[in-house]
Formats: structure tokens, sequence, C-alpha cells
């Protein structure tokens, strides 16, 4: 797995035409994603963000096929599209299959995408083309949340009888992603020289939404954000370290009295917490125990390629009455895709932590391994588009020293 992983690498990196030529439209659908997911509820049926989800998609597919690989990372496309088609066959769900392929399609082709130092260059260098549009959409996402906070819109009674903050989002889960996106964009403008005041208050607005929402998948992402963003506020250690003292004694006062607190009140005290581990994970490991057995009872077409990712939800309703996916990205490669689409998965993993480890220094490295790895197996990451997004702009913005500039 480690040399396919290094010989992919090996292959991104041996680019010979131009990369980056989707860059700029790709960062430009990604910030008014943020804006059009907001004000999804009073949208009504327009499907604006699933047209700008396409036309990433295809912008993705554009930039990959346009830089030459080894035969080795064409191996690999060939083994998505063979097995995209076996599991349409067995599938018992087309948009929920189609649903899942595409965020799947969407996440390798960035992961694979964000490994070439070119396209990280071009991703920033669109990041300061598009500055002051970034600006506006993270001053306007923070005054909306603010407004829908300070007016109690968008609360819902989810998970147990504690109100949950969802805006006019579908889920709570999907705010908590955009929140986690627009702390990335914030430590951005930061790290250009943008008002330290504006985006502190702007930040805080987004923390404490994320902390309303009640999704403690995205603690951890946001943690990170946030120590991040400290680490480019103040230049003295002494300031960092009080400020950070400061955000943890002031941040567990906001959280015992947040969506966040109740969420783990009943978390563990749930059907499912009949352990510890149930209760720490939510009952995850019972619906992972669940989809795993199922897979390995599957057949040798399924252990090997897989049984569809639409029928995981109908078998998770069957067993534990819950219309879910597996909560986990490895399970749900493993019962979707079986070993082969696992394998595939892990070696393009494998490919960015070398990627990561090979460009960041140590510390941030690990910072942005934790970023994904923590909702990978407790909660998932290429079904929070958001957060994918959020991570491949933080890896760009972290690869380089930004130019400064004075404006907002």
């Amino acid at each position: 797995m480690i040399s396919m992983a290094k010989a992919l690498n090996a292959a991104d990196q041996n680019i010979v035409s131009e990369t980056g030529m989707a860059a700029r439209p790709i960062v430009l659908i990604v910030a008014t994603y943020i804006v059009t997911t907001l004000l999804q509820g009073a949208l009504g049926s327009i499907p604006i963000n699933k047209i700008l989800g396409f036309a990433l998609v295809v912008l993705l597919i554009f930039e990959w096929v346009s830089t030459r690989r080894s035969h080795l990372s064409y191996l690999g496309l060939l083994c998505f599209v063979l097995l995209s088609l076996h599991s349409t066959l067995v599938m018992i769900s087309a948009s929920q299959e189609l649903n899942d392929l595409v965020y799947l399609a969407s996440t390798m082709l960035m992961i694979s995408l964000i490994c070439s130092p070119r396209f990280r260059t071009s991703i920033l260098e669109a990041l300061l083309q598009y500055r002051t549009y970034i600006s506006v959409v993270v001053i306007f996402s923070s005054m909306f949340l603010l407004l829908l906070l300070a007016t109690g819109t968008g609360y819902v009674v989810a998970w147990g009888e504690a109100p949950y903050f969802k805006g006019l989002c579908n889920t709570e889960h999907t705010l908590a992603s955009i929140c986690t996106l627009l702390l990335v964009l914030i430590i951005f403008l930061v790290r250009t020289n943008g008002s330290k005041a504006v985006y502190c208050g702007c930040s805080l607005v987004i923390i404490y939404a994320t902390l309303e929402t009640g999704a403690r998948t995205f603690l951890v992402p946001v943690l990170i954000c946030l120590l991040l963003l400290i680490q480019n506020l103040f230049a003295y250690k002494w300031t960092k370290a009080a400020l950070l003292l400061f955000v943890l004694f002031f941040g567990e006062a906001v959280f015992l009295k947040s969506g966040m607190a109740n969420k783990f009140e009943f978390a563990s005290g749930n059907i499912y917490a009949d352990s510890l581990l149930s209760a720490i994970t939510n009952g995850r490991n019972e619906i992972w125990l669940t989809d795993i057995l199922a897979w390995a009872n599957s057949g040798s077409m399924g252990i090997a390629f897989g049984n569809a990712f639409s029928t995981i939800y109908e078998l998770n309703k069957r067993a534990l009455s819950l219309y879910i996916w597996a909560h986990d990205d490895l399970v749900m490669l493993l019962y979707g895709f079986g070993l082969t689409g696992l394998c595939l998965y892990l070696a393009c993993l494998c490919t960015l932590f070398h990627s990561l480890f090979a460009s960041l220094n140590k510390g941030a490295a690990v910072l942005l391994t934790v970023f994904i790895l923590f909702p990978l197996l407790l909660n998932g990451f290429f079904p929070y588009q958001h957060l994918v997004y959020a991570f491949v702009l933080l890896y760009s913005i972290c690869s380089h020293e930004l130019i400064p500039r004075k404006d907002i």
C-alpha cells in the first residue's frame, strides 16, 4: 500500500502540462457554495447547489485529465469507473447511489490534485485574486448566522429534546461543515493582513454557531482552525498563550450552555449507550459492526467489489431502525466498493499523507492529518463536501507564505 501511494505521489509530481487552469473557477464556486447552502431553505426547489456541485466535478475532472500521470494513476481511475458501474448494477436507490458516488469522486479528485505543489499554488493565487469576494462572503455569512442565532431562527428538535441549530441548511452537520470552511477562509484573510478585529468577531459567531449545531464530529476540525487562527493573529508567543488560555476558559463556559453540551449529555444516555464504547461513539460501533458483518456475509463478489452505497442505508434501517450511512469512510468504502475500493481509497489517503509530511513542517502536517482522520473515522469525511473543500484550501494556505495586504 505504501509503495503504491509513493508511486502515485511521484506520478502526480511529474506534470508536463500547465496545472491549475481550473483553480480560479473552483475557488469561486466553493465560495459561492457557502452562501447558496446557507440560504438553502430560502431557495425552495431551485437546485442551485446541485448545479454548482456538478460544475465543480466537471472542473476537477478537466484539471485531472489535463496533467500527465503514471499508468498506475490511470489504472486507479479505471478501477474506480468499473467499481461505479458494478455499484449501479446492484444499487437499490439511484438518487442516493449517484449522490454518494459524486461525493466520493469529488473527494478523491481533490485529494489527488492537492498533492501537486503547482495546483496548491494555483489555488492560493485564485484565493488572492478573489480575496475581496471571499471577504464579502465571510462577513455576510457571519452576519446572517448572527441574525439567525439572535432571532432563534433555524433551531430544530433533534436527537434528544434539546433544540439544535441548523439555520436554513438541511442538517446540523451541513451547517457545521460550512462553519469549518468559513474558519479556513478567515485564516486566509488574517494571514493576508485582514482586519483582526473584524475577523475575530466573525470567528466568534461562527464557532458559537458550530457549538449550537451539536455536531460533535466538527469539534476537532474547528479546534484545529482555532489554533491556526491564534497562531496567525499575534506575533509573540506570550500573547498567543494568553489568548489560548482565555479562549479555553471562556470557551468552556459557552460550551456548557450550548447545543454541543446537550448532545454529549444525550449521547451518554441514549438507547445505544449500553457500554462505554457505545457512549463515546454515540452507538456508532453498533453501526460499524452491523455493516462489517453484512459485508463479510455478502459473498465473494460483494467482498471484493462491494454491494453499492445505497444498500447500506436500507441495511441499517432494517437492523437498527435508522436510515443512515456507515458513519465511517473506511466501513462505507468496504461495504459499498469492497476490498478493491477500500484499497483504492487508502492508497489515495496514503498519497495525501506522504505529501503533507513532505511539504509542511511536522506540526502543521500532524494537525492537517487529524483534521481529516477524526471525522473520517468517527462520522465521515467525503459525505461532507464543505469539509473536503476546507481541507483543500487549508492545505494550500499552509503550504505558502502569503502576500501581506491591507484591505479588509
